[in-house]
């Protein structure tokens, strides 16, 4: 079954994905399976990403140039919007509050927002003024790696490592545990900060390559499980290996 069925993704969903762990590619797989459904689909983000350049994107606008040329918005085909490029080949985001005037406006089927940034890590705790979730945002997708277990709290494997100890209580240096990703799952400070009210929470446990992170992803979603935390759905996936299991709420 196709992520984006697994995820119950609708029309006139506005998703907003946050945390690290592959953020980027859970956005995609979802465009493209959508389009294939034969969605119009609106990708952007409200900080910074790679510029794209993968062959299943048909439209990419920039705001400092040109305005949104609605004739090429149609049945299957993915849109990208973006305000400019900068000189680090990233595309810089447009403002949350122009992405819900944008849902209004019904041009798109769906519209998915990558809400911060994580230097391409494979964990983090948001900062004092992450995540910038859209307002009119009907889902949360929060990502972790699921291969942060077992790492030193540190620069190398953490982004915003000073965040992320305040958050779990993992001292720098510490064994990234267990323990330390359920409080920042659960944490109000944590992966799903910022979440408009009402909006479905979902947690992907992404990057289990493997039987033995598939083992530890399951082992973990048990224990989030325990706690209270108001999720819809939760998921040990691997996007590389087109793996996905649902976990019991």
């Amino acid at each position: 079954m196709r992520l984006s069925d697994r995820l119950n993704i609708k029309k006139k969903d506005l998703i907003s994905i946050v945390g690290a762990g592959g953020k980027t590619s859970v956005m995609y797989e979802i465009a493209k399976e959508c389009k294939n459904k034969n969605l119009k689909i609106l990708l952007t983000t409200t900080t910074k990403i790679y510029y794209p350049t993968e062959n299943f994107i048909d439209n990419i606008f920039l705001l400092n140039k040109e305005s949104i040329d609605i004739t090429k918005i149609k049945n299957g085909t993915i849109t990208i919007i973006g305000e400019y490029v900068s000189t680090e080949n990233k595309l810089i985001g447009i403002d949350k509050s122009f992405i819900d005037e944008i849902s209004k406006r019904n041009i798109f089927d769906l519209i998915i927002v990558e809400a911060d940034g994580s230097k391409r890590k494979t964990i983090k705790a948001p900062n004092y003024h992450e995540p910038l979730i859209p307002s009119k945002t009907t889902k949360v997708i929060g990502i972790i790696g699921i291969d942060a277990i077992g790492m030193l709290l540190n620069n190398k494997n953490v982004h915003r490592v000073d965040e992320f100890s305040s958050v779990t209580g993992t001292k720098i240096g510490e064994i990234i545990s267990n323990n330390s990703i359920k409080k920042l799952v659960i944490s109000k400070d944590g992966l799903f900060k910022n979440s408009p009210e009402n909006t479905e929470k979902i947690l992907i446990l992404n990057k289990a390559d493997d039987k033995e992170l598939q083992i530890k992803g399951c082992k973990l979603s048990r224990s989030i499980n325990k706690e209270t935390i108001d999720l819809k759905y939760m998921f040990v996936t691997s996007i590389y290996n087109k793996y996905c299991r649902r976990c019991e709420l």
